[in-house]
């Protein structure tokens, strides 16, 4: 959102892969559909989150809204995802290209209409992107992170403290949630390459060597 709020979503613990991962909301891409048009579809189907596109006919080009207000819809990381993620839990079963896309809307979590899709979809929130890169790079996490949880009637108004180790580690951690790899990377690499330039974040070249 336009406070640097991220929303990320947990897999459903039924699903066959992933199941329990918290990653940002995605999904396959049809055939014949752009990476573009994948993209807002998911967002649309996984939490109701639907963008305005408005072509220009003189330049052929689109352009994406929220409430009257542009939006930024640009891809900036390709990953290569494969689960099970390690051989200990036994060989690939299934094999992805994920491209990650920033969807930057200019309202406050809590002017976005949303709505859960329960079958892929157990649980949503809002979460502060610095505070989330943050207490991850921190040797010493805090107990909670404060986040907005989306409710089922779509609203994110009420603040909650959710378990450092929901998201602690790489999917899956010790208590079998976690972000999942490619999401974190995505998110570390967006923090520190773009939004934490922008924020005059201090010493961020070294750390975003670590990608």
């Amino acid at each position: 959102d336009s406070n640097n709020q991220i929303l990320l979503t947990r897999r459903d613990k039924k699903l066959r892969s992933f199941p329990g991962a918290w990653v940002n909301p995605g999904g396959r891409l049809d055939p014949g559909e752009s990476l573009n048009d994948c993209a807002l579809r998911e967002l649309k189907e996984e939490v109701g989150i639907d963008i305005e596109v408005r072509e220009d006919p003189i330049k052929k080009t689109e352009k994406y809204y929220y409430l009257n207000k542009q939006c930024e819809v640009k891809p900036f990381m390709v990953y290569e995802s494969v689960y099970p993620t390690m051989l200990d839990h036994g060989f690939p079963k299934a094999q992805y290209v994920v491209i990650f896309y920033s969807i930057k809307i200019n309202a406050e979590h809590s002017k976005i209409k949303t709505k859960i899709q329960n079958d892929e979809v157990d649980k949503a929130v809002w979460i502060s992107l610095p505070h989330l890169i943050e207490n991850i790079e921190s040797k010493k996490m805090k107990s909670e992170l404060q986040c907005h949880p989306i409710t089922s009637n779509g609203t994110s108004h009420k603040t909650e403290g959710v378990p450092s180790e929901t998201f602690d580690g790489i999917y899956p951690n010790a208590i079998k949630e976690g972000i999942g790899e490619g999401h974190l990377r995505a998110l570390r690499y967006y923090y520190y390459n773009f939004l934490a330039h922008a924020m005059n974040v201090e010493n961020t070249s070294a750390t975003a060597a670590k990608f």
